[in-house]
């Protein structure tokens, strides 16, 4: 009996619609730019499904998962422009990514290192990443690289 996939509920993100799809090549999934909380939910389902049947369990965001636009120094503002509902958005992802995938791993990019930018550099972008993903655990905490 195959394991029920949890996808993504549209309702836990501002959806906006891409239009290029997954091309799946090797053992690993790589994306980029989520910029959470705006990400398009169809394409993370897309990111899930074809781990699942193609039994990939490695993941790498390479840059812009997070937004930051609360951090940034650009006016104007998304209206989702709250440092807690992008980690609330931030935590959510991750959990339901970590169902489907071993490790992940996160590069940051330019909208990424916007909070260790306003911490005065006093941490690394890894352990401000454990900062926002700290509520998820130890054991699930140890699979985001």
């Amino acid at each position: 009996m195959s394991k029920k996939l949890d996808l993504f509920d549209a309702a836990i993100v501002v959806n906006i619609e891409i239009a290029a799809s997954i091309a799946h090549i090797g053992e690993i999934i790589i994306t980029a730019d989520w910029h959470l909380p705006l990400f398009s939910p169809r394409m993370a389902n897309e990111v899930l499904v074809t781990a699942k049947n193609k039994k990939i369990k490695s993941l790498i965001i390479a840059g812009d998962m997070f937004n930051m636009d609360a951090l940034s120094r650009f006016e104007p503002k998304q209206d989702t422009a709250n440092l807690e509902t992008e980690i609330e958005s931030a935590v959510k992802v991750a959990s339901t990514l970590l169902k489907s995938f071993d490790t992940i791993y996160f590069l940051k990019g330019n909208h990424d290192v916007r909070l260790t930018k306003a911490l005065g550099f006093t941490l690394s972008f890894s352990n401000s990443m454990r900062l926002i993903f700290g509520n998820l655990g130890e054991e699930l905490l140890s699979k985001i690289q």
